[in-house]
């Protein structure tokens, strides 16, 4: 048996149904709609990751820039330690001599300091730093922690920004000194870099391309730290993130829109209102059509029949007989015989009727 024979009586109920048009529109409409909303959340997604892509390009050469200025710097403190190591008992005049040629007239460089066990005991430029001379910086509580884990570890460190003795604050690029093949301890080589003007020469701006900038540290065991440059408002919008590398650490430099991602996506916000109007103008159309198709089916369904002779008015306008018209309409087939009425009326003779059920 032929399944499509079993359905066409429900379509055709169905078709049938008062609310069809609407309900048909109406379904036409929500599957427009869910298709455009589909297709612009994915066109926002590729937005979305293409302009993130294009902030990582930024934060990329802002971390470039950085880490060539920092790294500049980390050598200098390296090459005084050298020269220590081998000269031990250096003299004033010896220290500032050799600092003089390695500073320069580098802006970045706030001063370089000698460090004897845990106590300043030179500083360049000499003047300006002399309340410095003397100090014991394992009495200070904000800087003893990265004195004492330069001793332990003997390796170098980056620390801060913190509060200077100097004044004010910058980072601390900490040099052991260690003396012969043993590696026993002498002192530190302490560099004190001014943040603003590292950043001012790695080009780096709180708000820069549209976009805005923080830096928080990393320890060695790669925990995140505390941020000390930029807005914390940065790390909450699910920013680009890149360490900065350096021989003796690392950062973490992280960039967000101003405002959110995905703000400047405006494709996929006319892709969805151009398939709301498609979705509406579909479903009126299909609902238009189908209860024009209606209409016409219920004005063919009524056949225009002659009053007194009852012919009937065929498509193109003939009036035939109610057996011709149906004959050549449809399969029917006519028998001829005559109606006790019409009996009686020609020849006079009645016909029994057969009596009605029920009567």
């Amino acid at each position: 048996m032929n399944p499509g024979r079993k359905l066409e009586p429900r379509l055709a109920k169905l078709s049938a149904w008062k609310w069809f048009p609407a309900v048909a529109g109406l379904l036409i409409a929500l599957l427009i709609t869910a298709g455009s909303l589909g297709f612009g959340w994915i066109e926002h997604q590729r937005a979305l990751e293409e302009e993130r892509s294009v902030a990582l390009g930024h934060l990329s050469l802002a971390r470039a820039r950085l880490e060539g200025a920092l790294n500049d710097r980390l050598l200098l403190g390296r090459g005084l330690v050298s020269y220590v190591s081998l000269h031990p008992d250096i003299t004033h005049e010896e220290f500032q001599s050799y600092a003089a040629s390695l500073v320069g007239r580098d802006p970045m460089v706030r001063n370089i300091s000698l460090i004897k066990n845990t106590s300043i005991v030179d500083a360049y430029p000499f003047k300006g730093n002399e309340k410095a001379i003397g100090v014991d910086l394992a009495q200070i509580p904000s800087q003893r922690p990265a004195i004492m884990k330069v001793i332990e570890t003997r390796k170098p460190i980056i620390d801060g920004p913190l509060d200077l003795v100097q004044g004010g604050r910058g980072l601390i690029h900490r040099v052991p000194v260690l003396l012969g093949s043993g590696g026993t301890y002498w002192g530190q080589v302490s560099v004190v870099l001014n943040q603003v003007t590292l950043l001012v020469e790695a080009n780096l701006e709180e708000k820069c391309d549209g976009l805005c900038y923080a830096l928080r540290k990393r320890d060695e065991a790669g925990t995140l730290g505390d941020l000390f440059w930029g807005s914390e408002a940065v790390l909450k919008r699910d920013p680009v993130v890149l360490d900065v590398v350096f021989p003796s650490g690392s950062w973490q430099l992280a960039a967000a829109p101003e405002t959110s991602w995905g703000r400047q996506d405006r494709v996929s916000a006319w892709v969805i209102a151009a398939g709301l109007l498609a979705a509406l103008a579909s479903g009126y159309l299909v609902f238009r059509t189908l209860s024009a198709s209606r209409r016409i089916e219920e004005l063919e369904s009524i056949l225009p029949i002659c009053a007194n002779c009852k012919k009937i008015r065929d498509d193109q306008g003939y009036w035939e007989q109610v057996d011709l018209y149906f004959t050549n309409a449809s399969n029917l087939r006519f028998s001829h015989g005559i109606c006790p009425d019409c009996a009686k009326t020609l020849y006079g003779v009645e016909k029994k009727t057969p009596a009605k059920e029920g009567s």
